[in-house]
This record gives structure tokens, C-alpha cells and sequence, in this order.
């Protein structure tokens, strides 16, 4: 079974930069994967995108615990453009690394972590 999850269905705007909304993203996409299904993320009549939101929506899931490679394996993406796809690979090598060693990711950068988490 599949999820597709529109973004701009969770946003007011076109621009997905709200790290609110990138929690109810994250928590649909979650909620999917821990049943087992893929997710398609879609980008349609989004026209800006920041990190932030990406660290919320996509890169906590790597933060669950469930190997990342199962969760690589779920993941879709369409409709994004060529700078939304390079800022999603970023996201998630660097929350596969953050996720590997939490402790020293909390040491290194706290603010990085806060908005990884959502907390700013």
C-alpha cells in the first residue's frame, strides 16, 4: 500500500517553510511507514522550500527507530524541482548522520538539533 502525501495540502501557501506544518507532514508520512506502506511525497504548486521544513517533514523520520535503509526504501518523491530534490538528498545525509550519534550531534550543534527536532 502507497500514501501519497501533497504538500501544499498541508500548507496555506505555496511555500513550505512553516515548521508546524512540517510536523503534520512528518506525522502522516510516520504514521504510514510504521504500517508498513511507501510514501510519496509530492511537490505540485509548491514554489519555495526551506531546509527547515525539510529537517521536520522528512529528516525526523530517520530520527525513529527503524533502519534507515527500510525507510530509504519507502520513500518517493514527485513533482519537485531540481533544487527541492538536492536539498532533500542534503536533509536526509544529515540526519542519518545526526540520528547515528545523537550525543555528539547535541555537543557539535544544538541549534541544528532544535530545528531538526522541530523545537524552534
Amino acid at each position: 500500500m502507497s500514501t501519497m502525501i501533497r504538500v501544499r495540502d498541508f500548507l496555506s501557501n505555496p511555500m513550505a517553510v512553516s515548521t508546524d506544518k512540517a510536523e503534520l507532514v512528518f506525522i502522516e508520512s510516520r504514521n504510514a511507514i510504521e504500517k508498513g506502506e511507501k510514501v510519496e511525497f509530492n511537490f505540485e504548486d509548491i514554489k519555495l522550500v526551506i531546509t527547515a521544513f525539510l529537517n521536520i517533514a522528512i529528516g525526523k523520520l530517520y530520527g525513529l527507530n527503524i533502519d534507515y535503509k527500510y525507510i530509504d526504501e519507502r520513500l518517493d518523491y514527485s513533482n519537485s524541482t531540481p533544487a527541492i530534490k538536492n536539498m532533500i538528498e542534503k536533509v536526509i545525509l544529515n540526519s542519518k548522520k545526526f540520528y547515528s550519534d545523537r550525543s555528539q550531534g547535541e555537543k557539535n550543534n544544538n541549534y541544528i538539533n532544535k530545528s531538526i527536532d522541530g523545537d524552534i
